[in-house]
């Protein structure tokens, strides 16, 4: 289990995204390989480091996406894409049984249950299935810096309460991609709604509060 944790952390320091080569259905070409050739030497020193050999370890890849509720564009644009990428997600499900995509929000589930029943539906099948991942008990992701604890109770009571209603089960993971701060009194707040797992990606980003934990 440590070594599977190491690898994990040195998965992350990387950035797994970055060894990917992603191709282009068009063209049939890679977009990032130059990546790749970055990447994968930091990605086995790490791993080497740490005592593990690449080939010892088995990966799992799951679906997601990351939808900002409110960015760039207008908010009807949102919808359109938190539509899309659902229907994309749930057709490559009943093509591929063994296709699990993980999804945060509950917001954007709303949306589709009040705009698209018969998306939602199938949705609910999936969930049942367990191939729709249920994650981020909150109503939308924050920027972590700006609520207070007021303010993080409530998203978690709204986002919670709506996953247990519709799908009759909570999400035990806490889901934040892409916060650029964290509140202290997150990790206990997560804990006491039904959370297990917090998953974040930015903790080790800012240059001058460094996180002090390492495993």
């Amino acid at each position: 289990m440590k070594k599977l944790i190491a690898a994990a952390l040195a998965l992350t320091l990387v950035g797994l995204w970055s060894v990917t080569a992603f191709t282009a259905p068009a063209k049939g070409k890679e977009v990032r390989p130059w990546r790749a050739k970055v990447a994968v030497p930091k990605y086995e020193a790490h791993l080497k480091y740490r005592g593990v050999s690449p080939s010892s370890l088995d990966n799992y890849a799951v679906g997601q996406s990351h939808i900002d509720a409110a960015w760039k564009w207008r908010l009807a644009q949102t919808h359109k894409k938190v539509f899309n990428t659902f229907s994309h997600a749930v057709a490559v499900m009943e093509r591929e049984p063994d296709f699990v995509f993980a999804q945060s929000q509950a917001a954007f589930y709303e949306w589709i249950e009040l705009e698209h029943p018969d998306l939602f539906a199938r949705m609910v099948e999936m969930v049942k299935r367990g191939q729709w991942e249920l994650t981020g008990g909150m109503w939308v992701e924050p920027d972590g810096n700006m609520p207070d604890g007021e303010a993080y109770v409530r998203q978690r009571l709204l986002g919670q309460r709506y996953f247990l209603e519709r799908f009759g089960r909570m999400s035990d993971m806490e889901w934040l991609p892409d916060t650029f701060g964290y509140n202290r009194g997150l990790t206990q707040i997560v804990a006491r709604s039904g959370g297990r797992y917090l998953w974040c990606k930015k903790i080790t980003s800012n240059k001058n509060t460094i996180f002090p934990f390492h495993l």
